[in-house]
C-alpha cells in the first residue's frame, strides 16, 4: 500500500514550511516518515516544492492543473499511483 504525504500550501500563516517545524527537536516531517516507513511499501510526497525536499529521497509528485487545496495534491497522488488505495497524511 502507498502513502502520500501532502506537504503542499503556499506557507502563508507560518515563517517556515509546516513539514520543518520542529517538535521536541524533530521535524514533523521526520516524525511522518519514522511513522510511515515501516507500515508502508512506498511514500509519495506532494509538493509543488521538489528542490526543498530532494534531500529526503522520496518519490515526489505535485498539483495537477489550477490548485484546489489539498484535494489538488490527493488527486495527484491517485493519478502517480497504481494502488486502489492511498494512505493520505498531512
Amino acid at each position: 500500500m502507498l502513502s502520500l504525504i501532502l506537504a503542499g500550501g503556499s506557507n502563508r500563516r507560518y515563517p517556515i514550511l509546516k513539514p520543518f517545524i520542529e517538535i521536541e527537536g524533530q521535524r514533523i516531517i521526520d516524525r511522518q516518515l519514522k511513522l510511515l516507513t515501516p507500515l508502508f511499501d512506498d511514500i509519495l510526497l506532494s509538493t509543488n516544492l521538489p528542490e526543498v525536499y530532494f534531500s529526503l529521497g522520496l518519490r515526489m509528485v505535485g498539483d495537477i492543473g489550477r490548485s484546489c487545496g489539498p484535494l489538488s495534491g490527493i488527486l495527484s497522488g491517485l493519478l502517480a499511483s497504481e494502488e486502489e488505495k492511498l494512505f493520505v497524511l498531512a
